[in-house]
């Protein structure tokens, strides 16, 4: 280490919507909080995700310059659950970051090293736009369940629920279900003046599928507000991501009990009634933590691992606190 430079770590938390960056001080003070466009792979293919990264880290170094000595960059981005593709952004990640220790890895163990202080096993279960759980044992080993896609899997997920959501509305309308207020509600969000209009909107969309889980905080809200058929795919919902944490479990952790899981992603919001009967359910077999530090925190704890600065309990601590103190529940852009 340079005693004339400041030792910085650089964490990264890259999603389908959008990437945050922080450099955080050798104390954990944040001297950057940026945010940019996605950067998932599987999204945007690799052009889109690399020139994010880029753009990102050309601000980094043109705004801290040689003041400052990159002691390790992490690089958590949804999409990277399979082994070439991390490989693939690793090799590249390298390049960007020539000398200075770097990983690759799932946006999921970021949000695991956030909401358990940098302690990097147990299980995360995600639940946005789609979902998957994954469980990283002491090794370092991952295991997932989930994942696949709208049209394999995702249960549980944001587009699961507005697709069901859907579906109800049209059997309740065809008799074949009971009446919802989701109807009405659907129809206003689209601006649709009926069961035949939305028909012709979801076939004839050429972005349906981006616009499906718009419905999702419809259903969250009305089974909250009490509408029974929203409380039902509520309660389908929550029993898919069950399983996909008891699967996960069953590969990495079958020996233990307790095991912590940390619940991230879009719908797992704090007064989310998907959250709150998820972590309910766990409750008696695991160790639940919402996600509630942003995950990027995660990222920056990592990186200060992968430079082998991590020290005393202590000072471990003060880091840890000073960087709570300073992150902001989202981030401010560019500065």
């Amino acid at each position: 280490m340079n005693p004339e430079r400041i030792p910085v770590y650089v964490g990264v938390d890259g999603g389908g919507t959008k990437t945050r960056a922080v450099v955080a001080s050798g104390k954990g003070k944040v001297l950057l909080d940026l945010t940019d466009e996605g950067a998932n792979v599987n999204r945007f293919g690799w052009k889109q995700a690399t020139t994010v990264l880029s753009r990102i880290f050309e601000h980094i170094r043109g705004s801290l310059g040689d003041a400052v000595e990159f002691r390790g960059v992490f690089l958590g981005l949804s999409g990277m659950g399979r082994e070439a593709d991390r490989s693939r952004m690793a090799t590249w990640l390298e390049c960007a970051w020539p000398g200075v220790p770097t990983r690759v890895d799932h946006d999921a163990l970021v949000a695991l090293a956030a909401a358990r202080g940098g302690e990097a096993t147990g299980i995360v279960l995600i639940a946005g736009t789609g979902s998957i759980a994954f469980a990283y044992d002491e090794a370092g080993r991952a295991y997932r369940a989930g994942g696949w896609g709208y049209l394999l899997g995702d249960e549980g997920s944001g587009f699961a629920l507005g697709r069901r959501a859907l579906v109800r509305v049209v059997q309740s309308y065809d008799g074949r279900g009971a009446p919802t207020v989701l109807t009405d509600r659907v129809l206003e969000h689209f601006e649709l003046d009926g069961i035949e209009a939305l028909v012709r909107f979801v076939y004839r969309t050429p972005d349906i599928l981006q616009r499906i889980p718009e419905v999702a905080p419809l259903v969250l809200t009305l089974a909250r507000e009490g509408d029974a058929v929203a409380q039902a795919i509520v309660a389908e919902a929550v029993q898919a991501l069950i399983d996909l944490v008891d699967a996960v479990q069953k590969q990495a952790f079958f020996s233990l009990e307790r095991v912590s899981v940390v619940l991230a992603g879009g719908l797992m919001y704090l007064d989310s009634p998907l959250r709150m009967q998820v972590q309910a359910a766990l409750a008696d077999r695991y160790e639940v933590y919402p996600d509630v530090v942003p995950p990027v925190v995660g990222a920056v704890l990592l990186a200060r691992r992968l430079a082998g600065d991590e020290d005393g309990n202590e000072a471990g601590s003060a880091f840890l606190d000073t960087l709570r103190h300073d992150i902001a529940v989202e981030s401010p852009g560019y500065k």
